[in-house]
């Protein structure tokens, strides 16, 4: 009976009448889900039903990705110009230590460790646990499978213990031996840094792990954006207080940059970073925090004590991230200068440059430009100014660690899998210490 009726003979004309109908309906379910993806809030039970009807192939995708990130490695890069450390500035030796965030080929996936750059070697590593990790939190795809895990801006404490994120989940703390000490199950991204009441400020979406595309609704339902905000956690992983970037503009009075500048999409605010700062003087006071919305091109320093702004600044810095306050006034930010949704050419002008921007009177400028050593990432990227003024930048993009004296280049680092690749690197950092200065390195009980 089926047979006789997928064989039937129609006409030709019924063919076609159905071909543009079907094109018409098409073309309309499109227009439904972008309307709905992006906001609009008409349609009710009808453009709910098109959107959710659209999302279902979600669990599919996610279960194929894992699939393949089980043969395919997108960590791996082909790269063969040096190994490991290059040394440019000959008379230069550095007595610090790299805590570096990469790609490990032994254990097939992104690990944490210790590098020696005055021996030229790693001193120790740490292993994440992604199935105790995974065990205890709700993010098992995408950033947080295990090819594509980043590990990402290790924190060392003294204790030899670390502290990271996947990128896109949930916050971890390992302790020296990679032992789990605990979790908090929130989408955590970008930087990681430690407050002067050794509390920790990290970026992620204000949302629980049962929503975790969760945007804001509540009097916004015509244009939700993206929560985006920070939270503050102590070190046993005791989360104290969250804030939401977006409605920390709003009480300030920038609606208008929040919502009118440019196209409505709904990741704009894109906060990669949260810095504390540590001890006042006649700009900024102790526990105030400078944050970097990539998103808005926008850098700003904020008040919690008070919910105040004290100041903000769009650009001229395009899409940055890790802004760093220098003291007296002066913050220094890395500005990728990528202008974003260009297919080519995504470069405003070929490299990227560290900026300043000086709290006394507002101004803003190169601090350095990157040209000359040709450095530029589109996304990503971190630099630290170190205490004899030279640039420590990671150049995330090329998975290339650099340092920069005022007039030389001092050296550049990858992390070297084999002859042929290297591993990728996810916001290391440069530390201003000695073997000496960690007890745990000389322990062997993990051994």
């Amino acid at each position: 009976m089926l047979e006789k009726f997928f064989l039937k003979k129609i006409e030709i004309w019924v063919l076609y009448l159905l071909l543009i109908v079907g094109c018409i309906l098409l073309v309309l379910f499109g227009w439904a889900v972008q309307y709905k993806a992006t906001g609009g809030y008409r349609g009710g039970a009808v453009g709910d039903a098109i959107l959710a009807l659209a999302e279902a192939p979600n669990d599919a995708m996610l279960l194929l990705d894992v699939g393949l990130k089980s043969t395919l490695q997108p960590q791996r890069i082909q790269f063969s110009e040096f190994k490991n450390l290059k040394i440019v500035d000959k008379e230069f030796s550095d007595q610090g230590l790299l805590l570096v965030s990469g790609f490990s080929l032994e254990h097939e996936i992104s690990t944490v460790f210790l590098y020696d750059l005055q021996h030229s070697k790693k001193l120790h590593e740490w292993v994440p646990p992604l199935q105790d990790i995974a065990a205890q939190t709700s993010y098992h795809f995408g950033e947080n499978a295990k090819a594509r895990y980043s590990t990402q801006h290790p924190l060392l404490l003294t204790d030899g213990s670390v502290i990271f994120t996947s990128g896109e989940g949930p916050l971890v703390k390992i302790d020296h031996c990679g032992t789990l000490q605990w979790t908090v199950d929130r989408d955590f991204h970008h930087s990681i840094e430690i407050g002067p009441a050794d509390t920790l400020f990290v970026p992620h979406v204000m949302a629980t792990p049962q929503d975790f595309d969760s945007v804001t609704e509540k009097g916004h339902k015509v244009y939700p954006i993206r929560d985006d905000g920070f939270a503050e956690i102590d070190l046993d992983g005791n989360l104290l207080k969250e804030w939401s970037v977006k409605d920390i503009l709003e009480r300030n009075g920038y609606v208008g940059l929040l919502y009118g500048v440019g196209e409505f999409e709904t990741d704009r605010i894109h906060l990669n970073d949260v810095q504390p700062i540590m001890r006042s003087d006649n700009y900024v006071q102790k526990g105030d925090l400078v944050l970097s919305s990539r998103h808005l091109s926008t850098v700003f320093l904020y008040r919690p004590s008070t919910d105040t702004i004290i100041w903000l600044q769009t650009g001229p810095w395009l899409n940055q991230h890790d802004v760093d306050y220098q003291g007296n006034g002066i913050y220094t930010i890395f500005g990728n200068d990528r202008i974003r949704g260009l297919v080519a050419n995504q470069s405003y002008n070929g490299y990227s440059s560290i900026y300043y921007y000086d709290q006394k009177n507002g101004t803003a400028g190169i601090y350095r430009s990157l040209e000359k050593e040709n450095i530029y990432t589109a996304t990503q990227g971190l630099h630290t100014v170190l205490s004899n003024g030279d640039l420590f930048i990671e150049e995330t993009d090329k998975h290339m660690l650099h340092r920069l004296g005022k007039k030389s280049y001092r050296w550049n680092y990858v992390n070297t899998l084999n002859d042929a690749e290297i591993g990728a690197l996810h916001w290391s950092r440069y530390l201003d210490a000695t073997p000496d200065d960690y007890p745990f390195l000389k322990s062997h009980e993990c051994q």
